[in-house]
């Protein structure tokens, strides 16, 4: 095929291209501009401005065809085409081949754009054929100067494609020789990468001129810069898929550490209401070792646990602030500010419970001292008792009145030490074992039954007070007797004495004659 019958195709399918969406036939480009009607299309189309000439639709008589071609070419040239021989619309009438394919490759050159940022000084064929040198430098036996022999060997298209994808093409296995093959790998990787119809031959590609070329190249441009594009689409929605998951792994990881971190503040929260008590001082230690442990290790976690789960909602939020997704909001309880709540609130029980606690065994250890306090006392009230029985008990040996009233006054002291030891230690004995009853301390037992044995005793006291007083008093009357007894013997022994004696004296005096 010549070059100029290939210009013709390349240029055909190009305007077919970019009139797609238009119910229009394109055949030809050459045979199909004669009635105006396609070349408004493809001018519309690009320069996304409407013709405000209206044509003759169907033209039936060769001076509409001249008319609407007319109103064509206004068009082209109000929108800036500029052809280096402008055709005249007899020539696209009578289908003439030079003027039509200059002014498609006018059209051609004005709108076609490689790249965003590309310098204005340079036209379209400059433009693409830097973006081809620039794509393929440095791959061995690549060498771009033109849109001709350059392209022969089918190097350079296979380094376009391999350099944005590279497992469609071994390039090292290439041989610069094998221009065919080449090519052929070209093409083939070209319509399978960015859709690229093999519409041309490897035997096509050495006899392109520049221009038919340039736009065979500008497919491999816009192939892969669509290509690019929906990668980027995928990428995007690729992360997008990833950032979604993450986030609901993120969300799911909070909301499961939040409802733990809940359970855990509700259970110490419910453990610190506790205020029941056993009444014991090893309860009280026990509870109070409990409640530093928890400061010691439970409150640490719970802290260190909010504390990360803060960082992992801010982090999250932040995340979805910066991509303007919704933000997160927990469930009921599990919030940030709702968690931080509670700890602050445990933080309060906690000083509450700290204080209760402390209280609570101080207590323990001041019952602790009554009860030291009071088994002491009980002791020596005890030994006074003990005392006081075995004085009453004791049965002294009364040898005289002076001696029975003695003890008898002895008892009536006791009787007063009693009574004072009663309304005193005992009354104080018991002040104290009342206070720890009350406040069933652990030992009311033992507390008890040592105050029931004093009172026992203290019971038992006034009987034997009494049995000793009577047998005082049996002893006071017998030596009262005894004493009076002695006096009238005394009286009874002098009377007799004196009788011994006048009688004595009566005797000697018969015998010496003095009677």
């Amino acid at each position: 095929m010549s070059s100029t019958a290939l210009q013709r195709k390349i240029f055909t399918r190009w305007v077919r291209q970019k009139v797609s969406n238009r119910n229009l036939k394109v055949n030809d480009v050459v045979e199909d501009l004669g009635d105006g009607t396609l070349l408004v299309a493809l001018m519309e189309e690009l320069s996304e401005k409407k013709c405000q000439k209206k044509l003759t639709v169907p033209p039936k008589m060769r001076v509409q065809n001249i008319d609407n071609c007319n109103n064509a070419l206004e068009f082209c040239w109000s929108c800036g085409v500029e052809p280096e021989l402008k055709p005249s619309a007899e020539n696209l009438v009578d289908k003439t081949e030079k003027q039509i394919l200059g002014l498609i490759w006018a059209i051609m050159r004005k709108y076609l754009k490689f790249g965003d940022d590309v310098d204005e000084k340079l036209n379209a064929q400059e433009a693409l054929l830097m973006w081809v040198q620039n794509q393929t430098q440095g791959y061995k036996g690549v060498e771009v100067k033109d849109f001709t022999k350059s392209f022969h060997n089918g190097l350079a298209l296979c380094a376009l494609i391999h350099k944005f994808r590279p497992k469609l093409i071994d390039f090292e296995s290439l041989d610069p020789a094998n221009k065919e093959d080449n090519l052929k790998t070209a093409f083939a990787a070209a319509e399978k990468y960015f859709g690229l119809e093999q519409y041309l031959s490897p035997g096509d590609i050495s006899h392109l001129d520049d221009k038919s070329m340039l736009i065979y190249v500008s497919e491999y441009y816009y192939g892969i810069a669509n290509q690019r594009r929906i990668d980027l689409a995928a990428r995007r929605v690729s992360k997008l898929i990833k950032f979604t998951k993450d986030n609901d792994v993120t969300k799911e990881e909070y909301a499961k550490r939040a409802t733990q971190l809940r359970e855990n503040l509700d259970r110490v929260t419910k453990v610190l209401n506790d205020r029941t008590i056993d009444n014991t001082m090893a309860g009280a230690k026990k509870k109070i070792d409990e409640f530093y442990e928890y400061k010691k290790n439970d409150k640490g976690a719970i802290i260190a646990e909010f504390l990360a789960l803060e960082a992992l909602f801010n982090t999250l939020a932040m995340r979805l602030a910066e991509h303007k997704r919704p933000e997160f909001k927990p469930a009921a309880g599990l919030s940030v500010k709702e968690l931080r709540d509670a700890i602050n609130s445990l933080e309060k029980t906690e000083q509450e419970r700290a204080v209760a606690l402390n209280a609570e065994l101080n207590r323990q250890y001041r019952l602790a001292n009554l009860n030291e306090h009071h088994t002491s006392l009980c002791g020596k009230l005890n030994e006074w008792q003990s005392a006081k029985v075995a004085y009453l008990n004791n049965r002294e040996n009364i040898d005289s009145v002076g001696a029975a009233e003695f003890q008898l006054n002895a008892l009536v002291a006791y009787e007063k030490e009693n009574e004072a030891v009663q309304k005193s230690n005992w009354a104080d004995i018991q002040k104290i074992g009342g206070e720890l009853v009350d406040q069933k301390f652990e030992g009311t037992g033992a507390v008890q039954d040592r105050q029931a044995k004093l009172k026992s005793a203290f019971d038992s006291l006034p009987g034997l007070a009494s049995a000793k007083k009577q047998a005082l008093e049996a002893d006071k009357a017998r030596e009262i007797k005894k004493e009076q007894l002695r006096l009238k013997f005394a009286g009874l022994a002098a009377d007799f004495n004196l009788w011994v004696k006048n009688a004595v004296n009566n005797v000697e005096a018969s015998q010496f004659g003095f009677t």
